[in-house]
């Protein structure tokens, strides 16, 4: 695993930023907060073309499952969602081509049913929001725009 320095660099070389927003399921006909998502998002590499774009774009989101995990209690109920080679682009970040990842924040296992967000997983996506800022992570987007793409 990296050390702290190197994913500082990392955050700041890629304009990672993070936030966190509700995942709803139904449960017959009422929407159900099931999961927090934390979404890490990283500026997409320049440079590349092709199959080396992709590869380029996945090692970013490789670092970006490093930092999470880095971030993630060990008693965390959590499920990082696979790479798959598309970029977001979303306005807080001025229409710029991202690598994201998102990571589901499950509630505690309870038994059988569709389990709500309860208070562990709000306290744990709090604490993780806090320890990626620490890491030099942007809340929401990332607001100094200017310096070089990576």
């Amino acid at each position: 695993m990296a050390a702290d320095e190197e994913l500082r660099a990392f955050v700041r070389e890629y304009r990672v930023s993070a936030a966190v927003a509700a995942r709803f399921d139904m449960d017959e006909r009422e929407r159900v907060p099931t999961a927090l998502d934390l979404s890490l998002s990283a500026a997409r590499p320049t440079g590349y073309g092709g199959a080396a774009a992709s590869e380029r774009s996945q090692a970013v989101w490789e670092r970006l499952a490093e930092l999470a995990r880095r971030v993630l209690p060990p008693d965390t109920q959590a499920v990082l969602e696979p790479f798959d080679g598309s970029f977001q682009v979303r306005p807080e970040s001025g229409w710029e081509p991202e690598v994201e990842l998102v990571v589901a924040i499950l509630p505690l296992d309870k038994g059988p049913g569709l389990e709500r967000v309860d208070e562990h997983a709000r306290d744990v996506a709090a604490r993780v929001l806090e320890d990626l800022v620490r890491l030099g992570v942007a809340r929401g987007a990332w607001r100094d725009r200017g310096g070089t793409r990576p």
